[in-house]
């Protein structure tokens, strides 16, 4: 941690509480989301139809700002997500979401009333951008529902399933091509990452990449005026994919210490059994802390910090006053 308290609490304390995203900020006007729905349905679109912007500005995952959701001439509501990782919850969050955005267009006088209130018909689905292919192209919601034996009033019909994009697969690419923005934002991340994986530091990285793409045609009036602003965001939801990835090894790899230690207790003292799991226990212990403060010093949501390592910024403010 910072050896000078001052510094560390101001660190601490003067982090956002939520961030936005690259794609969210995009994609946050009513031309560009009509694009981008018409590239989503392969059709053309009235240019005059309504859009009216529904993202949740208090609805976060992570501390991020994470689902685009507009209506269009007030008859169809669209969620739509980026997503960079594996993750079989995307059904589960959008559902959700639908019910929150849902839930601000309801009154009580309308939802009270006799005659039957109309909703938004919703059309939702994931952008899927990350290195690997995820090796399935939708997700139901119904899968997430725990399976038991207990006898119900009826069967439960509640269900959505949400198709899935991969933005760099070849049967997808006509519908990239169809939005000048969503083109722009693959070619935005895909190229931040080659630089990245190429060796160059993040910062030298985010200004290669806009000058790059700049040189390249590819949303110049945008990248003039809000490219590092943009940058900046998707490097830190960059930072924080690799942050989780870190997570999860060192959870499988204290994992395995774990099933060791229990594979030795038979015939083993209790005692030096006990130890052991005290020792692991304490290990863990200071792991979480270490995670806890670099991901602070990092700038993350304190919403991520709390959710990964169950500790918040208050736990270490009340050792630095």
């Amino acid at each position: 941690m910072a050896k000078d308290k001052g510094d560390a609490l101001s660190a601490i304390q003067a982090q956002p509480m939520y961030k936005d995203r690259a794609f969210v900020r995009m994609f946050d006007n009513a031309d560009r989301q009509r694009e981008l729905y018409a590239a989503l349905v392969r059709a053309d679109i009235d240019p005059n139809a309504k859009i009216e912007m529904k993202t949740l500005k208090n609805a976060l995952f992570m501390g991020w700002l994470n689902d685009l959701a507009f209506t269009i001439n007030d008859v169809v509501v669209v969620l739509v997500e980026q997503q960079s990782t594996d993750c079989v919850n995307m059904a589960t969050r959008i559902f959700v979401y639908l019910a929150l955005v849902y839930q601000r267009m309801i009154t009580t006088n309308e939802i009270t009333r006799p005659d039957r209130f109309m909703l938004p018909k919703p059309m939702f689905c994931v952008l899927y951008n990350g290195k690997r292919p995820l090796g399935y192209d939708s997700v139901k919601l119904s899968d997430s529902f725990i399976k038991s034996d207990m006898p119900a009033l009826m069967e439960c019909h509640i269900d959505m399933e949400v198709p899935i994009y991969d933005l760099h697969d070849p049967k997808n690419a006509d519908m990239v091509s169809r939005s000048e923005y969503l083109s722009g934002y693959v070619a935005l991340v895909g190229t931040y990452r080659a630089r990245l994986e190429s060796g160059e530091d993040k910062d030298s990285a985010m200004k290669h990449t806009i000058e790059e793409l700049i040189s390249r045609n590819i949303l110049v009036g945008f990248l003039e005026k809000e490219g590092m602003e943009v940058m900046s965001m998707l490097s830190a939801e960059f930072n924080f994919a690799e942050t989780l990835v870190a997570w999860k090894d060192s959870g499988k790899q204290e994992g395995r210490i774990e099933g060791r230690v229990e594979g030795r207790v038979e015939g083993r003292v209790e005692g030096r059994v006990e130890g052991r799991i005290e020792g692991i226990e304490i290990g863990e212990r200071k792991r979480e802390r270490q995670f806890a403060w670099d991901m602070i010093q990092e700038g993350y949501p304190d919403v991520a910090i709390k959710k990964l390592t169950g500790l918040t910024r208050a736990d270490f403010v009340a050792e630095l006053v």
